[in-house]
């Protein structure tokens, strides 16, 4: 019983592991992205 609890657990941290890692991740993509777009804005500007 305490085996498969320990395993339910150890599950559940690999997956909660994972969705922070990918909001992480999101939010890294979504900054690079803001920061290309406003680069651009300013390179278009200064034309």
């Amino acid at each position: 019983m305490t085996g498969k609890k320990l395993m339910c657990y150890f599950h559940l941290n690999i997956v909660l592991q994972r969705l922070v890692n990918h909001t992480i991740l999101d939010e890294q993509m979504s900054r690079k992205l803001e920061l290309e777009q406003s680069l651009q804005m300013l390179h278009n500007q200064s034309r």
